[in-house]
């Protein structure tokens, strides 16, 4: 229900289950509840809940939702308490990022770059390498923001081992980087350093993922260098490394373009090779009739969905034995 938005529904069968009928919840249902209270603007109702759950042992996710919820409604200042919490009970990093961001948005540009340097100081060591490459890819962020290109670059800059970058901090640095390269004119020289920083990811087998892959992708698709978008998705499958995920993706990219033929050699693929496991999701198929209607094809669009039902049919099947 919760998943669903259904929020008022999820807290309702939350207190039939737990309270009318005594079940015991674990901490995963406490921060559904929780996250529910968050996203209706009741953070009081959802202070009130963690202190039920917190017997339950909250764990990394209750401290990040409740410090996001503090700090949008009443401020960083307010979240510090499951910032403490959060490195002590969790060992998670993910409250003091979020309360980082909570200082920069009420700080101007003078105060930024001196709390960037006083938090450069306190992380940029060898034990807290990880942590700082998080806490620059804040600050580029906000710089970029800001309008600032140079501070940006200067934040950038300042992560020292890109061999050992997180692949969601990565992410999130290739994002920044192609989405600014399209807004400037000097886009070119961030659009190089995207494609840097993507191959070096794609040097460390765990530290690139398909969606490091799909963002590489999308953005060549989207300024129309169709060749680029094949070859960073060829170089991407090397290897044992290979994403059912960035096969979807450019299926889907394919077939928006109305690239039917291309569409159909990765859908195949997907449908054949065993080494690409699971096979194609709905929203696959879905690409693929959408794609097919598009081009006037209904035959092959119906074709498609009844491979989707026998499909469907055959895993029901499966379970059932």
């Amino acid at each position: 229900m919760c998943q669903g938005k259904r929020f008022e529904e999820g807290i309702a069968l939350f207190h039939y289950f737990f309270n009318e009928n005594n079940i015991v919840p674990n901490i995963a249902s406490f921060n559904h509840v929780i996250k529910a209270f968050c996203e209706l603007g009741r953070v009081d109702d959802a202070l009130q809940l963690y202190r039920h759950a917190a017997r339950f042992g909250a764990d990394k996710e209750t401290f990040s939702v409740l410090t996001q919820a503090l700090v949008h409604a009443y401020g960083y200042r307010e979240a510090e308490i499951f910032v403490g919490l959060s490195r002590c009970l969790a060992i998670d990093w993910t409250p003091m990022l979020i309360e980082i961001r909570g200082r920069l948005d009420q700080m101007d540009a003078e105060d930024a770059g001196d709390y960037f340097h006083k938090n450069r100081l306190e992380y940029d060591d060898d034990d807290s390498a990880e942590v700082f490459k998080s806490i620059a890819t804040i600050f580029v962020e906000y710089w970029f923001k800001h309008g600032s290109e140079e501070k940006a670059m200067e934040c950038y800059s300042s992560i020292r081992t890109w061999e050992s970058l997180p692949a969601t901090t990565g992410n999130t640095l290739l994002r920044l980087l192609l989405a600014h390269g399209k807004e400037v004119e000097a886009g070119a020289l961030f659009e190089v350093k995207a494609k840097d920083l993507f191959h070096t990811m794609l040097k460390k087998h765990k530290r690139f993922d398909s969606e490091t892959v799909n963002i590489m992708v999308d953005y060549w698709f989207e300024i129309g260098e169709f060749n680029k978008a094949m070859e960073t998705f060829n170089e991407s499958q090397q290897g044992s490394k290979r994403m059912v995920r960035c096969y979807s993706n450019v299926i889907a990219r394919l077939c928006e373009r109305g690239m039917m033929s291309e569409a159909e050699g990765f859908f195949e693929d997907m449908c054949s090779d065993k080494d690409l496991s699971p096979p194609p999701d709905v929203s696959t198929f879905r690409s693929m009739v959408n794609g097919y209607v598009r081009a006037g094809r209904v035959d092959d669009a119906v074709k498609t969905s009844n491979k989707l039902a026998i499909l469907k049919l055959r895993k029901v099947s499966i379970y059932e034995d």
